[in-house]
C-alpha cells in the first residue's frame, strides 16, 4: 500500500528524509549553534551532520580549511566548494575531479591562493587565465604550470614580478628573454642565477642584479667578474643599495 511520501517527486522525498533525520538528532540545534559560533566544530559533527549541506556551508564560510572535516559526499557541492575555496584557496584539494576543472572556481581559489593551481586539473593548469591568477598572486605557482604556460610571457613575467626566484621554473627560451629577466633580478638578484650564459654576461643586467644582492655577482659570467672596473662600479652599486635597505 502506498505512502504520501511514495507520491512525492524524488527530490522533495530527500528534502522530507533530511529534515525527519534532522528533527530525531536531539543534537542538531546545539551543533548548528556551536559551528555558528566556530566552524571548526564540525570535526566533532556527527557523519550525518558533517553530510548536512547547512551545516558546512555555515563552517566554510567561516573558514575553507574546514572543508577537510565535510563528508566526501560535499566534496563535489559546486556552492559548498566555491564558498571553501574563496576564502581558502588550498581547500581545492578536497574538491572532485569535476570542480577542478571548473575554470571559474579554480580561478577563484588560485586568486586566493596561487599554490592551488597544484590541484588545478592538467587542462587548467595550461590555462592562460588560471594561471596567470595563480601567478600573480604567488610567482612559484608557476612550478605548476604546465609547458605552455612557462613560455607564455605575460605569465612568466608576471611570475618573476611577483617573485624572481620563479624565473627557475620558467621555460629556457624566457630564461634568455631580457625584459623576463630583468624583472626578475630586480626583485631577486640572486635569480640571475637561472638566466642563459648569454644574459649572465650583460653589464646592464648583471648591474641590476647585484644593486638588489651584491651576492649575484657570483652568478655574472667569467668575463664580468674578471672586469675590475665593472667589479668595482657593481661594489659600489650594491654596497649604497644594501645601505639604502
Amino acid at each position: 500500500m502506498k505512502t504520501q511520501m511514495d507520491y512525492l517527486p524524488t527530490r522533495l522525498k530527500k528534502k522530507v528524509e533530511k529534515e525527519k533525520t534532522r528533527n530525531a538528532d536531539p543534537k542538531f540545534d546545539a551543533i548548528i549553534a556551536a559551528v555558528t559560533a566556530n566552524g571548526g566544530a564540525l570535526r566533532d559533527a556527527t557523519p550525518v551532520m558533517k553530510s548536512d549541506r547547512d551545516v558546512v556551508l555555515c563552517a566554510v564560510r567561516q573558514d575553507g580549511t574546514f572543508l577537510r572535516f565535510a563528508s566526501e559526499s560535499l566534496f563535489s557541492d559546486r556552492e559548498i566548494v566555491f564558498t571553501a575555496v574563496s576564502n581558502y584557496g588550498p581547500a581545492l584539494f578536497f574538491a572532485s575531479p569535476e570542480l577542478r576543472n571548473d575554470k571559474a572556481l579554480v580561478i577563484a581559489a588560485c586568486t586566493q591562493y596561487g599554490g592551488a593551481l597544484e590541484f588545478v586539473s592538467d587542462s587548467l593548469r595550461n590555462d592562460y587565465d588560471v594561471t596567470l591568477a595563480a601567478v600573480t598572486q604567488m610567482g612559484v605557482a608557476l612550478k605548476h604550470a604546465l609547458s605552455d604556460m612557462t613560455d607564455n610571457f605575460d605569465v612568466v613575467l608576471a611570475a618573476v614580478k611577483q617573485n624572481g626566484f620563479s624565473l627557475g621554473f620558467a621555460s629556457k627560451a624566457r630564461r634568455g628573454d631580457y625584459e623576463i629577466v630583468l624583472a626578475a633580478v630586480k626583485q631577486y638578484g640572486m635569480a640571475l642565477f637561472h638566466a642563459t650564459p648569454k644574459l649572465k654576461g650583460n653589464r646592464a643586467l648583471v648591474l641590476a642584479a647585484v644593486t638588489q644582492n651584491p651576492g649575484a655577482l657570483e652568478y655574472a659570467s667569467s668575463a664580468l667578474r674578471e672586469d675590475e672596473d665593472f667589479v668595482i662600479t657593481a661594489f659600489v652599486k650594491g654596497a649604497a643599495s644594501a645601505k639604502s635597505k
